[in-house]
């Protein structure tokens, strides 16, 4: 592979992380500063409030319309 096309492809790949992080920000994604509800249940109960962000474990989540099925990151989650 070429100097050149191993540049380009780095270039690209740094925009395209760029572009994520610009996406998320505007979309709300969680501040460290923003304190958000805790809901540790949620895996058995599938409720949280509808159409609002929480913390489930240490992953963060936006709840559905209907206040269940909420869409959330999948980190793996320290044990305690």
């Amino acid at each position: 592979m070429s100097k050149v096309l191993k540049v380009g492809l780095l270039l690209l790949l740094v925009a395209v992380a760029a572009s994520a992080y610009a996406v998320a920000e505007e979309n709300g994604a969680p501040k460290e500063n923003k304190q958000l509800p805790q809901i540790d249940d949620y895996g058995v109960t599938n409720k949280c409030p509808a159409n609002q962000p929480f913390k489930w474990n240490c992953n963060y989540c936006t709840c559905g319309p209907e206040g269940k099925d909420a869409s959330c990151t999948r980190m793996a989650c320290p044990q305690h």
